[in-house]
């Protein structure tokens, strides 16, 4: 029954999805290298980033899942007077472990795509230029069935636009990078790891999903100065990037 179960909620998840968009970002997230096995290879681990960080025997590694594609609705209104808003398409993959038990200590690993940033948006009159984009906020909400232990890094870490931070904020897990990073040039950001706990009854459902992406643009408005410019981008209603469930 557990397989059935299981068996059914991936049909679900890998024909539902539709996600990541930043209006202008194109999120296009590879499924992470490596060999079988589940798991990563150990890799150096960053200074703390989190609001927590202490050592965990984590019982659970994950499988390799499928990277999930969306599109997400991005908006925006530069000076109150240039509203703009499109959709852009993007994937993330994020693997989890397919069941667990409740207390149970498991990881989930995170790859955010590609990072594109596009060297203009189009608004009612016209477009106009992006000359770079700063203060990226990726929010991650976290599962009512999960306790937050840690969150690291755990690849290239792009230092040259700002050391990338991890901390939660009222029941998300908020990914930021502070830039610049210059209109028409393409970003990799780096693989997060979760680290949580499991506590439910069986059959409760983890979900992974994104709550929100944003971005302020630094875009040549009323040339030759440079207005800032609020972007928010939101997955679909109920997109689902991957989920676990507690099992008996």
């Amino acid at each position: 029954m557990i397989g059935s179960i299981v068996k059914n909620v991936r049909w679900r998840v890998t024909a539902v999805a539709t996600i990541v968009v930043i209006p202008l970002v194109a999120l296009a997230c590879a499924a992470p290298g490596g060999g079988g096995g589940g798991g990563v290879p150990p890799v150096p681990r960053p200074a703390p980033t989190s609001t927590i960080d202490r050592d965990v025997s984590f019982a659970t590694n994950p499988v390799a899942s499928p990277t999930i594609g969306f599109t997400m609705s991005c908006g925006g209104n530069a000076l109150g007077q240039y509203p703009f808003s499109f959709g852009q398409s993007a994937s993330v993959n994020v693997d989890a472990p397919s069941t667990i038990h409740d207390g149970d200590h498991f990881s989930v690993w995170v790859t955010p795509g590609d990072f594109g940033v596009p060297g203009s948006v189009n608004t009612q009159v016209g477009p106009k230029t992006i000359n770079s984009v700063v203060n990226l906020i990726l929010a991650l909400p976290l599962s009512p069935h999960v306790e937050y232990v840690d969150a690291v890094m755990t690849s290239s870490i792009p230092t040259d636009l700002g050391y990338p931070q991890l901390q939660v904020v009222g029941g998300q897990l908020l990914y930021t990078l502070d830039g610049p990073m210059a209109g028409g040039t393409t970003i990799t950001l780096p693989r997060v790891r979760i680290d949580l706990i499991a506590h439910g009854n069986p059959f409760d459902e983890i979900a992974y999903t994104m709550a929100f992406l944003k971005v302020t643009a630094r875009a040549s408005i009323v040339p030759p100065a440079l207005t800032p410019v609020g972007v928010l981008c939101k997955p679909p209603a109920g997109t689902v990037l991957n989920d676990t469930f507690i099992v008996p």
